[in-house]
């Protein structure tokens, strides 16, 4: 659904999930690498729009950034990911 939306995106999990290392307190990380995060209002407004689809409460912990946020903050630590289709 996101590709059809947002083409040139890429949606990856990482953390304690894919490192299969998931406990019952743990949160499920995703992160969505969009051009169009450039715009703080997008940002929001995805969020929103995720929680209305899959509830308010949920285990996961949903980050929106463009590819620079994601080479400065990210690929440093996020050693491992799996990307989704």
């Amino acid at each position: 659904m996101y590709k059809e939306l947002n083409p040139d995106c890429m949606l990856a999990t990482f953390g304690s999930y894919v490192r299969s290392s998931i406990t019952s307190s743990s949160d499920i990380d995703v992160l969505l690498i969009t051009k169009y995060a450039e715009n703080t209002s997008y940002r929001w407004k995805l969020l929103a729009t995720i929680a209305r689809e899959i509830g308010f409460e949920n285990p996961f912990e949903i980050r929106i950034v463009i590819m620079e946020e994601y080479v400065k903050r990210y690929r440093k630590f996020i050693n491992i990911y799996r990307e989704l289709s």
